[in-house]
């Protein structure tokens, strides 16, 4: 059995006449089993050649996969850089409130002697109401959470 160490199988096998499992030492199980068989170890070479492409197309398959979730990945991570940059670039440059330019002006319709003054700008409030204000009571933005 030694002697067959080094040949190549198709030469081992005219050495054999015994029934054989032939498989890969780094595999596992046997691609074959029986009578030597040139015809049928064609055969089982085809099957492995078949069993190779359903991975290779396996692995496309996946890295088509990956690839397609990291330039979406890549998108949203544009798109939160750019919001970022942007809500960075408003606050480095804002105006302070006392500054701006008052925008419009309005009597209050729900509560009496009330003006309400809006300036230039798109900050969110946190307030709807006089009394929401004077209690301190903080109202955190969807946006902020």
């Amino acid at each position: 059995m030694k002697n067959l160490i080094g040949l190549t199988l198709f030469n081992a096998l005219k050495l054999v006449n015994c029934n054989i499992k032939v498989g890969a030492n780094n595999g596992s199980g046997y691609v074959y089993c029986g009578k030597p068989d040139v015809m049928k170890l064609h055969e089982a070479d085809a099957k492995c050649v078949e069993a190779d492409e359903r991975k290779v197309a396996l692995a496309r398959k996946n890295l088509d996969k990956l690839i397609a979730e990291m330039a979406n990945l890549q998108k949203q991570i544009d798109a939160a850089a750019a919001d970022l940059y942007s809500k960075e670039d408003y606050r480095f440059n804002r105006t302070h409130l006392l500054r701006r330019k008052v925008a419009s002006v309005h009597k209050s319709i729900d509560e009496p002697k009330t003006l309400l003054i809006r300036f230039e700008g798109n900050e969110k409030g946190p307030y709807w109401t006089t009394a929401e204000c004077q209690s301190n009571k903080v109202i955190v933005d969807e946006e902020e959470k």
